[in-house]
């Protein structure tokens, strides 16, 4: 087919820009779907992630792999891409950019084309400084790293992802310290040309405490094993910290495939007692691997390993694993008793009958350490 080998479009209104384009493309025979995108220059970018403005658009650079992932120009795609880019710095404070201008040049072969796009940032919006209301239940040591560290920082662009960042961060600390029906809200007042002055108020609420727990599905894992993975107990200060570190708890006992710990606290009684719920998926318990293979020195060699993560129910770990090759063989078996008699203390059994036949030596182990551990 005939197509154009090149085409520029200077700076005109962004609304003629497509349908230039389109008629170029199509007045010269090509169809969208046939051209590959070789390249995407942005130019212009210094106030925003250039990476992060890549990945937002639809429009991509294609792979220079031969088997590597094509992209195709899309008309539509690019249409949207050119609001997409205005929209992205109005998010991030640059409310009058826009794309200048672009360039699309097609190759010899004209199955290939490079996009550049120049960007025109303009001027952005100051965040002058941030005002804290509400907060004085907080202790000063919080107060003060709530100032001095949000995520949107004085004299920086009025980025909204950052300010709504930084709300959350200021809610997430009074949840921390036993506010469970904290509000917050985020207002802005002009402080000068281009620039705004943020002003987080607060309303905390009553202090709470931990309720009930109740825990929803475990099957073959015992409850009791759930509930010791948990950091607070009822009647402990009602903190969002320790919800987080028991589903983290959770996740490192490798039973679960999912665990969630939320609240369920009443905002319009507000009681003061929260009761949490503690949902756990599990995963598979038994695993077996194995492998074969041969080496220069070892030869001929096989390997066999069998785990059980929740042996009896409780979260004991058992496992059994076999070699064989001509420099070492034998069988080591391992178990694991994470409680024994007190929640801070469990329990390792490391049994082995190895043999090691090295060019120089030969060893053989067999034994059973047990050791018990805090």
């Amino acid at each position: 087919m005939d197509c154009v080998t090149a085409y520029a479009v200077m700076p005109v209104r962004l609304t003629l820009l497509v349908p230039i384009l389109l008629v170029t493309l199509l007045a010269a025979g090509c169809r969208e779907g046939d051209i590959q995108v070789k390249s995407l220059n942005i130019e212009g970018v210094s106030g925003v992630d250039k990476g992060a403005l890549q990945a937002a658009l639809q429009t991509k650079k294609g792979s220079w792999i031969p088997w590597g992932r094509k992209s195709y120009f899309d008309r539509r795609a690019f249409d949207a891409d050119l609001q997409r880019i205005q929209t992205f710095y109005r998010d991030r404070g640059f409310p009058d950019a826009r794309v200048a201008s672009f360039d699309v040049d097609l190759n010899d072969k004209q199955d290939q084309v490079d996009i550049t796009l120049r960007i025109n940032e303009g001027e952005p919006t100051i965040v002058s400084g941030l005002d804290l209301a509400g907060f004085e239940v907080l202790t000063e040591g919080a107060q003060k790293a709530l100032r001095d560290s949000p995520p949107l920082l004085p004299e920086a662009p009025l980025d909204r992802t950052l300010s709504l960042a930084s709300r959350e961060r200021a809610l997430n600390v009074l949840r921390d310290n036993g506010y469970p029906y904290a509000e917050v809200t985020m207002t802005e007042r002009e402080d000068g040309p281009r620039r705004r002055r943020l002003s987080l108020s607060a309303t905390p609420g009553i202090v709470a405490r931990f309720g009930p727990v109740d825990i929803v599905g475990p099957r073959s894992v015992s409850e009791n094993v759930v509930r010791r993975q948990l950091t607070y107990k009822p009647g402990d200060l009602f903190t969002t910290r320790e919800m987080r570190e028991s589903q983290r708890k959770l996740y490192r006992l490798e039973l679960f495939e999912f665990a969630n710990v939320v609240s369920q606290e009443d905002k319009e009684q507000q009681p003061v007692e929260v009761a949490t719920r503690l949902t756990v998926g599990e995963g598979k318990h038994q695993k077996v691997t194995f492998g074969v293979g041969y080496g220069s020195e070892e030869q001929a060699r096989a390997r066999i390993r069998w785990d059980h993560l929740n042996l009896f129910g409780g979260a004991q770990h058992g496992g059994v694993e076999a070699k064989w090759s001509s420099l070492d063989r034998g069988v080591r078996a391992e178990y694991r008793e994470p409680y024994f008699l007190t929640s801070h203390l469990s329990l390792n059994f490391d049994g082995q009958a190895w043999q090691a036949a090295e060019p120089v030596y030969s060893l053989n182990q067999f034994g059973a350490p047990v050791a018990m551990r805090h």
